[in-house]
């Protein structure tokens, strides 16, 4: 990302969490208050810094544009994120990689989500990839993006290095036209998602 983050502080809710866009310009939403203890977010060592490293994940890999929509950029305004049309379990996987990357907590640290992939994993129900790319209608609902897509994107990492999740990006963020997922992750690693997921 080239252009400056902007960085809002929002005190108008109890909740703890943040989001962020690259269009039309890099901004980052803090919520100013804290997880508790009981939150899928309370595994923290240092609130503000795990906040910010997720959330400016986001901006970094959606702001990642080249080919013809950086051209388009260029000439239109900043119109064209096609990363921004990732499915929500990469976008935010890779986010929640990241937050526990350059943290001694993190999401992928947390016991609390653990327990929830461990228990899918032994109530034999564990979602399948076109479920998680979509709007999940069973618990846990909303973080299933998150701890699903958390979990598959460190093991792409584990298993490629992470300049894999790097090449995924770039390439998916020269597309012109969007949706072509399979295709920028078998250039990345040789495999399709479907095929990685199923591994």
């Amino acid at each position: 990302a080239s252009d400056k983050t902007y960085v809002v502080l929002t005190d108008g809710t109890d909740s703890a969490n943040g989001s962020a866009t690259s269009l039309p310009y890099n901004t980052l939403r803090i919520f100013a208050s804290a997880p508790d203890d009981l939150s899928s977010l309370g595994d923290v060592d240092d609130w503000l810094h795990l906040l910010i490293t997720h959330e400016h994940t986001h901006v970094l890999h959606l702001d990642t544009v080249g080919g013809v929509p950086a051209i388009l950029n260029r000439v239109l305004g900043k119109t064209f994120a096609p990363n921004l049309v990732q499915p929500r379990w990469f976008i935010e996987g890779l986010a929640t990689h990241m937050e526990t990357r350059e943290s001694s907590a993190g999401r992928l640290r947390s016991s609390q989500f653990g327990m929830f992939m461990r228990m899918d994993a032994l109530e034999d129900r564990m979602m399948r990839l076109d479920q998680i790319s979509n709007v999940v209608d069973r618990w846990p609902r909303g973080n299933a993006y998150y701890l699903y897509g958390s979990h598959f994107v460190d093991w792409i990492a584990e298993q490629y290095g992470r300049e894999a999740l790097t090449a995924i990006s770039h390439e998916y963020g020269r597309r012109l036209i969007p949706y072509a997922l399979n295709r920028a992750a078998h250039q990345a690693t040789g495999s399709t998602f479907v095929e990685l997921y199923e591994r």
